[in-house]
């Protein structure tokens, strides 16, 4: 029997039918960050590795100049440059990359991910540069 006034009427709010449109866009979207943090973290491990190697490979020299009257700046410029240099000749393709990758994306949010990708990468090369800074240098050359 059907009534008088036609068929039910559903009414749903516009704001359940938009995030409905988006689920699968959300689950990407965890997909997608998950891999790249994960990515983005064994590449800090690498860089720190190989910074790390460095400061130690280079112990003897920063006894030297300590040692010499060496300041703390100096010595941090000195073991960082040739890191950074590595980040620089790196970051020149993968910036204008990744930045026209997530302007045609994301939109307004790529001039905030380079910037805290860059302030990532200077803490993680001068982490292991500044552990060296606060050793005494009369250790480094008794080793020979």
């Amino acid at each position: 029997m059907q009534s008088i006034r036609g068929p039910r009427h559903t009414h749903q709010y516009y704001d359940d039918a938009n995030a409905s449109q988006y689920t699968s866009e959300s689950k990407w979207k965890k997909v997608i960050f998950m891999s790249a943090f994960i990515t983005v973290f064994i590449a800090l491990l690498g860089l720190l590795g190989l910074s790390v190697l460095n400061a130690e490979r280079r112990k003897k020299e920063i006894g030297i100049r300590k040692v010499s009257g060496a300041s703390v700046a100096s010595l941090a410029l000195g073991l960082t440059k040739e890191l950074l240099i590595f980040i620089l000749v790196a970051a020149i393709p993968a910036i204008p990359l990744a930045s026209y990758v997530a302007e045609s994306w994301l939109g307004v949010y790529t001039n905030i991910a380079a910037l805290v990708i860059l302030i990532v990468l200077v803490t993680v090369v001068s982490k292991p540069s500044n552990r060296h800074h606060s050793i005494p240098p009369i250790p480094f050359g008794m080793n020979k």
